[in-house]
């Protein structure tokens, strides 16, 4: 079954390392999760928000989401975009669903990341 919480959590570690995001250790950790997460909201490569696909790939990304549904209806219900979600679902655009789970793990994903570097 695809983790999208180990995946972002793999793409945050990769942005920082690349030097894509400035941590200042100096901050509490709220602080320093608002603002790597300000980075990388739109980050293609962390979660596909800017272009609107992390995968850029409609099967691979509906594989995923399929593994994931639970996870999907709580991203649906933490961005209150029932009916949003209810047009992309008649167009199937997995993509779009791929997205916004990956948007609702990343501050998660962010915290567990900083944990462990701190």
């Amino acid at each position: 079954m695809y983790n999208y919480l180990e995946a972002v959590k793999n793409d945050v570690r990769f942005a920082i390392n690349e030097g894509r995001v400035y941590i200042d250790y100096d901050n509490d950790i709220d602080d320093i999760i608002v603002s790597v997460e300000d980075a990388l909201w739109a980050d293609d490569e962390v979660t596909g928000n800017e272009s609107g696909t992390y995968t850029f790939d409609k099967e691979k990304a509906k594989g995923y989401v399929s593994e994931n549904l639970d996870l999907l209806a709580d991203a649906i219900d933490a961005f209150d975009c029932r009916e949003e979600a209810g047009k992309k679902l008649v167009y199937k655009d997995w993509e779009y669903f791929d997205v916004i789970i990956r948007l609702y793990v990343l501050s998660q994903a962010i915290r567990e990341v900083v944990e462990e570097v701190a």
